[in-house]
């Protein structure tokens, strides 16, 4: 697999990254659990008081049955605020803001500049292969080193 590869991945599974349910959504998926069977009230209204406090004993109608809307009004009283916590990002811009650039990050000729220096024309040639970067290779020449830290990508211990 090719260091490409790898961005690529990493590019596409933050891209399915979702924003956190509404307190509506999670109050209905909590409803549907208690009408399943899969939590009784009991317990979701002992969890949501160790959780939220005494107010949360209200989300109990007069007849015994969830009140979805008391506990709506719950979650969204404790909802978390910021950016990816539920709340709107700064500026009121509905969505996500853009990951931060990658920091302390090598780029493939840094690393193989480095591979060369610490272990020698021949084990960089194993690494960087015509297909990219053989990870197992690294790992491989990373763990069976001497040295516990390389201080330059990550710490092995062998």
């Amino acid at each position: 697999m090719s260091i490409n590869s790898v961005q690529s991945i990493g590019q596409s599974q933050m891209h399915e990254m979702r924003k956190p349910p509404s307190p509506e959504e999670m109050a209905e998926r909590m409803a549907q659990s208690v009408e399943d069977g899969d939590i009784d009230l009991d317990s979701l209204v002992a969890n949501l008081t160790d959780r939220f406090g005494e107010e949360a004993t209200g989300i109990v109608a007069e007849d015994g049955t969830l009140n979805v809307e008391a506990l709506t009004e719950l979650l969204a009283a404790n909802a978390p605020e910021g950016p990816g916590m539920g709340g709107q990002p700064p500026g009121g811009m509905g969505g996500m803001p853009p990951p931060p650039p990658p920091q302390g990050m090598a780029s493939p000729e840094e690393l193989e500049a480095k591979l060369v220096e610490e272990y020698g024309e021949e084990a960089a040639s194993a690494v960087f292969t015509e297909d990219g970067i053989d990870f197992e290779a690294l790992k491989s020449l990373l763990t069976s080193s001497e040295a516990q830290e390389t201080g330059f990508l990550l710490d092995v211990e062998g």
